[in-house]
């Protein structure tokens, strides 16, 4: 996970734009164990760089899965960087006719506020919480490196270990960070 220090700033200065996708696809985005890669759309962005994962209210996707897995809805439930936008993709997840291809996908805790279609801004009320949720995130990382750097036997099979998120029933929907073999 590579987050620069400076995108708590960014978000507040309405540089971050928010993304609404219905769940349970977001849930899929941040879940380590089958990343979703690709976000499909009809339409075609220009746009590369950070936004923010805005969860939908709507549960027509799937709505047994969502309420077994309680996921989170109607709020930011993360960020993640687009780095380009493709009309074919080898991934299971694509579809097209476009697809928005995801790196460094990261669950943040729900802050609730309204979606719209397209991209969009957030109020300055979301962008606080947002941006101050994305600093804590930070802080969380930097410890974790700072333990990592003292403790060498943190390794695993000669690997650094990496940052997952803790509570297995969120699935990678927020708890705690915790260091996992990579």
């Amino acid at each position: 996970m590579t987050i620069p220090t400076t995108l708590p700033d960014d978000i507040l200065a309405c540089k971050v734009q928010a993304l609404s996708i219905l769940q349970p696809w977001p849930h899929h985005i941040f879940d380590p164990l089958d990343r979703k890669d690709v976000e499909n759309r009809k339409w075609f962005t220009r746009y590369r760089g950070w936004f923010l994962v805005h969860a939908g209210k709507s549960d027509r996707e799937d709505p047994d899965y969502i309420r077994e897995y309680q996921l989170p809805m109607g709020g930011i439930v993360g960020i993640a960087r687009i780095t380009d936008c493709v009309q074919h993709m080898d991934s299971k997840w694509f579809y097209g006719p476009y697809g928005f291809v995801l790196a460094d996908a990261t669950p943040l805790p729900l802050i609730p506020c309204r979606g719209m279609q397209r991209f969009f801004h957030l109020t300055p009320e979301a962008l606080a919480a947002t941006a101050q949720a994305v600093r804590a995130l930070l802080k969380q990382v930097q410890a974790f490196d700072d333990i990592t750097k003292v403790c060498p036997q943190d390794t695993i099979y000669g690997q650094r270990a990496t940052l997952e998120w803790a509570n297995p029933d969120c699935r990678g929907h927020g708890g705690s960070p915790v260091k996992r073999g990579s």
